[in-house]
């Protein structure tokens, strides 16, 4: 199955998301976005999409045109019901893609954080069966709102955390696919973040919690991407588009 990452800066990687693609022996390409106009080739032609974080806004498209360029391909594969997966970022732009409004988070949230997993879990692929409180890892100034016709998976006490946009997109704002060395890479960054500063983030305080909960969080990882891709199998990697191509 071949799975396309869009990575939008060297920051924000597939991390355990790659470890299990690979795992699984999926053909899994990467598009820097930021770096090449074209991904390397037609998104539609993959099985599935996942879109990830980045240091930029989801309002940024009007200094830095490949964004513009992304949240068309974007829209493409949401019309088109590629199954797509989005984090942070990634997740604010397929939203939007999907017609939802995006704004700033008051308050922005970094660092670990207590999220509720909404009853409506219990019916959703990815989300079944997990506890009604998570703790995860959040880095976002931005959010978004719910896309019409989407269903509401997690929210924290700011703002909406996770939805499903049938038949087989998601978007998380969390990061569930960060791993140690990038973690520990933006917690190095928070000393001197603005937002992070302005908000009171204690770097060395979420490094001691990132040994009690980053384990956990990429076991979440882990099993919402496996799940995922799970779906996009049920969805049929194997039904040829418009133009005839086997996907």
């Amino acid at each position: 199955m071949r799975i396309l990452s869009i990575v939008h800066a060297d920051s924000d990687p597939p991390g355990v998301f790659a470890q299990v693609a690979s795992e699984l022996g999926h053909e899994h390409d990467e598009w820097r976005a930021d770096l090449r106009p074209e991904p390397p080739s037609e998104p539609d032609t993959y099985a599935a999409v996942a879109v990830f974080g980045g240091y930029m806004s989801p309002s940024d498209d009007d200094r830095l045109g490949w964004l513009r360029t992304e949240k068309g391909v974007l829209g493409h594969l949401v019309e088109r019901q590629v199954p797509s997966l989005g984090i942070c970022l990634g997740a604010q732009l397929l939203a939007e893609a999907a017609g939802a409004k995006i704004h700033p988070a008051d308050p922005p949230e970094i660092g670990w954080s207590e999220i509720e997993v909404l009853p409506q879990r219990d019916e959703d692929a990815l989300f079944a069966g997990l506890a009604s409180r998570l703790t995860v890892f959040e880095w976002h100034s931005w959010t978004f709102d719910l896309p019409i016709g989407a269903v509401a998976l997690a929210r924290s006490s700011g703002c909406l955390q996770a939805f499903r946009l049938e038949p087989a997109t998601w978007g998380l704002q969390f990061h569930a696919e960060v791993t140690p060395d990038k973690l520990f890479e933006w917690l190095d960054h928070a000393a001197i973040d603005a937002v992070a500063k302005r908000i009171g983030v204690d770097p060395a305080r979420q490094r001691e919690a990132a040994r009690r909960h980053l384990p956990a969080s990429m076991d979440l990882g882990r099993r919402l991407f496996t799940r995922f891709l799970g779906c996009v199998a049920d969805h049929g990697t194997a039904a040829t588009d418009a133009r005839g191509r086997v996907r």
